[in-house]
């Protein structure tokens, strides 16, 4: 087993304990209305048995158990030792339960019913196989055989003899684990199946981390390597234009070898004919995150940003690439054991070759391509003709927004939008942010957002340049990173689980790139 399995052993088992004790939250109450209305119980005995100690005590543990699970990582020995445990716990509870009952036979039978529901449900929840689900049904079910040998007095006043009785648990009892474990053993080959199934190549998709028009992205793991893999996979209902994107898309990331530029590993086609490329698995936030979650950044951390990600358009740049498609979901924010506040530059589905003009792949001379809230004025107005100083705009919006916490320019529609970066001078961002001093970072920033590109920065590297000689450059230290991803990394976690979950793009329209063919219409 994996870290993968072992996370998704400790996810379900934390999942299985929550579950057992919210069992307990209604059953006693429900219990104590029932049977302190009957004149052979009366208050006193029904509100002894639905206090019972033993049995609120083992939900107590469960519960320990279930928020132990969020602020540690258990080797999967340990989980499946805690496995054999709590669920042995149990059966002891409900042993408790049956002899403090008021009522033995009724104890005896409302034990059986629980124990198969919580049995049944393990084998809903845990992973497990037919011979640890035998296991733990076993202990389950043996603490409350052992109480019926045991304590044959206890049971003198029901209505079914022993010799009945006796039989009559064992039979159900049997019946109850076998089902559990063969229950269990056709779930956990269907998961098996399923991960076989999820198989491209060498790679076994693990969760799905985002989805674009043109492709899906999957965490991923290599049939041999240990190394974290994200695989990008084309959707199914592409045409031949998004096969050649995607294809043209992994050719000119794999020519890149900035540090700042996606690594890529493999790329390939399975027998079904999907087509996918693996790269490398980045661990952090988009730059749209990080401002989600922690609002403006400070100018120090703006600038030592900005300057990774304009080296690695610099390098796109000198191979004739534009990028065509910068904004802060596509700008990745990564930290590891090396190195904290690395940068990558992702997606490179709209990148116009300059290399190849009138080539099959480009894309044609009134078709507007980008995201609404980062596109140049000359992307809108005229995208047949954009350079490189399309991306630096781009670049120095998303700049506007690390040290504002807001776009450049919003508005209701995509048309209101374009028109603000065609017409609007943009505000600058000490107005914007009070509080905020950097006039150098601002004056690199707005010289970037000029509406014509021959007021802009000739290039990348002039830009970065610009950049290296403001006012706080390399004030940003790998210790303020360090500080910052460690009291940030729990509320990063947690919104990388949330979009997991969804399994969606980022619900903000004027946030998604856009493709709209004849642009010259909508701009009338």
């Amino acid at each position: 087993m994996g870290e993968d399995g072992r996370t998704f052993l400790q996810t379900r088992l934390a999942t299985y304990a929550l579950v057992i004790f919210l069992f307990y939250i209604p059953y006693f109450p429900i219990f104590y209305l029932i049977w302190s209305g009957d004149p052979a119980v009366g208050t006193r005995a029904a509100l002894a048995h639905a206090t019972d100690p033993s049995a609120w005590g083992l939900g107590l543990v469960h519960l320990t158990f279930m928020l132990t699970t969020r602020l540690r990582v258990w080797s999967v020995a340990t989980l499946a030792v805690l496995d054999v445990l709590l669920n042995a716990l149990i059966g002891v509870a409900f042993s408790a339960i049956v002899l403090h009952h008021p009522h033995a036979l009724v104890a005896l039978l409302e034990g059986l019913l629980a124990l198969a529901s919580l049995l049944w449900l393990r084998a809903l929840l845990v992973p497990s196989s037919v011979m640890r689900s035998l296991l733990v049904g076993l202990l389950v079910c043996g603490a409350p055989a052992i109480v019926l040998f045991s304590e044959r007095e206890h049971f003198a006043s029901c209505s079914l003899a022993w010799s009945t009785l006796v039989p009559l648990f064992l039979n159900w009892a049997v019946m109850i684990v076998a089902f559990s474990a063969y229950a269990s053993s056709v779930l956990y080959g269907l998961r098996r199946q399923v991960q076989k199934a999820q198989r491209y190549g060498q790679y076994t998709l693990l969760e799905k981390l985002g989805e674009g028009g043109m492709g899906v992205v999957y965490r991923a793991r290599h049939a041999m390597l240990r190394r974290p893999t994200a695989l990008k996979l084309l959707n199914g209902s592409s045409g031949e234009s998004s096969l050649v994107r995607f294809e043209q898309e992994v050719q000119l990331m794999a020519e890149l070898s900035h540090r700042s530029a996606v690594t890529v590993y493999d790329y390939g086609r399975t027998a079904e004919g999907v087509f996918y490329y693996a790269m490398e698995y980045l661990d952090g936030v988009d730059l749209e995150g990080l401002v989600e979650l922690a609002g403006p950044q400070p100018p120090e951390r703006v600038i030592h940003l900005l300057r990774q990600a304009a080296g690695a358009l610099g390098e796109a740049h000198a191979r004739g690439l534009i990028h065509r498609d910068i904004k802060p979901g596509n700008v990745f924010l990564c930290s590891d054991a090396c190195e904290s506040d690395l940068v990558k530059v992702l997606d490179f589905g709209l990148v116009k070759d300059s290399r190849r003009q009138g080539s099959a792949h480009d894309t044609g001379e009134h078709t507007l391509l980008g995201t609404p809230l980062y596109m140049s004025p000359e992307s809108i107005s005229t995208p047949a003709l954009v350079d490189a100083r399309s991306d630096l705009y781009s670049l120095a919006a998303v700049g506007y927004l690390l040290l504002c916490g807001k776009p450049v320019f919003s508005g209701k529609t995509v048309v209101e939008i374009c028109a603000h970066h065609l017409f609007t001078e943009p505000e600058p961002p000490a107005r914007r942010e009070p509080g905020l001093h950097a006039p150098e970072l601002e004056a690199v920033i707005l010289r970037c957002l000029a509406k014509q590109p021959g007021a802009r920065f000739s290039d990348a590297a002039a830009f970065e340049t610009a950049l290296a000689g403001c006012a706080g450059a390399g004030d940003w230290t790998p210790q303020s990173a360090r500080r910052w991803w460690s009291s940030h990394r729990p509320a990063i976690e947690a919104r990388r689980a949330a979009r997991a979950m969804r399994a969606l793009p980022s619900s903000l329209e004027q946030n998604r790139t856009v493709a709209i063919v004849d642009c010259s219409d909508v701009l009338v």
